[in-house]
């Protein structure tokens, strides 16, 4: 076969140079980061997180564009801006589930629509009844209208409620003192006790938040509050959540042993707010004692070990004289 045929076969034109194939050397992004070479196609991966903030973002605006009710439309205005911004934070973020964007949310979802609508003076009408109740407490002793006329008179709740009305009682329109900022503080502030030396992770890898020593606890709050299902109710006036508040502090405290007085406190006030707390009781009374039964049986196991250890110390003396007998027993060499 002549050479040009060989040429021709290689796909190499005759009278040219054969040359190696071509490296196509990998492209540098911004960052430091190789390209994946596929051009204007290749996937994009979008965390969880910014997927997590704009979703709550598409909820809140849905319920602003379909509610009829004022604080409800006011709430899924503020809360959809405020997780959009939480989104974009979250996107620039070097790792996931960063405290700022858990900032951003909790101020567009819960602070902001919550001064707004108590500037507006909008409400449930929940917040409405617990206020009246604190007053009629103060004046009359009980927080019951003797003969209510109306929906809007008959008050649903434990005589605890009354007491989140009380500031109102005092202190008429001080925004300080309606009754949703303490709802707020009543919920947030057993949350974190209840959060405190959980020792539990609150995020898997990847995240920020760790374990619940120190302040990725305080996080996993911050994360809880903004998250709508709570950060709506805490904004409107949802007398529940310092119910579950307490139901989830007695309930950890329950769990953490001790003597179990702090643990009736809590669910004796929650169980004192709303009657739908009563359940909670015999399942703390369970937990209490399982966990004394624990606690009993680790004091056993320590006693036990105590003194084992004091007979094997007071033993010792013996087999040292008895060696030194044998030993004196023995002839000499």
């Amino acid at each position: 076969m002549p050479p040009e045929s060989l040429s021709f076969v290689a796909g190499v034109r005759p009278g040219a140079s054969v040359l190696a194939p071509a490296r196509h050397e990998p492209q540098l992004l911004q960052g430091g980061r190789e390209s994946s070479g596929r051009g204007p196609r290749a996937r994009v991966r979008v965390r969880r997180d910014v997927l997590f903030w704009l979703g709550c973002a598409g909820f809140a605006l849905s319920l602003a564009l379909v509610t009829t009710l004022t604080p409800h439309r006011i709430w899924g205005a503020c809360a959809a801006v405020g997780y959009a911004v939480a989104a974009e934070l979250a996107r620039r973020a070097p790792r996931a589930w960063s405290g700022r964007s858990a900032v951003a949310a909790l101020l567009g979802a819960v602070v902001v629509p919550l001064a707004l609508m108590v500037a507006a003076g909008a409400a449930q009408a929940e917040v409405h009844v617990v206020e009246r109740s604190g007053g009629l407490l103060l004046h009359s002793g009980s927080p019951y209208l003797p003969h209510p006329a109306g929906v809007d008179d008959y008050n649903p709740y434990l005589p605890g409620m009354a007491l989140f009305g009380i500031p109102h009682a005092l202190f008429g329109g001080t925004p300080l003192a309606d009754a949703r900022v303490w709802f707020c503080a009543a919920f947030l502030g057993a949350m974190l006790v209840a959060a405190r030396g959980s020792g539990r992770h609150f995020l898997g890898r990847g995240g920020t938040w760790g374990t619940a020593h120190g302040a990725p606890r305080a996080s996993a709050v911050l994360f809880l509050a903004a998250f709508p299902a709570v950060a709506l109710p805490l904004a409107v006036g949802g007398v529940d959540l310092p119910v579950i508040g307490l139901m989830c502090l007695g309930l950890a405290l329950a769990g953490r042993g001790g003597s179990g007085t702090a643990a009736g406190l809590a669910m004796g006030a929650a169980a004192a707010l709303k009657w739908t707390a009563w359940p909670l009781l015999p399942v703390g009374l369970v937990l209490l004692a399982v966990t004394a039964g624990r606690r009993a049986g680790r004091a056993g196991r320590g006693g036990r070990r105590a003194g084992g250890g004091v007979g094997r110390g007071a033993g010792r003396p013996r087999r040292s004289a008895r060696l030194r007998r044998a030993r004196g027993a023995l002839p000499a060499r």
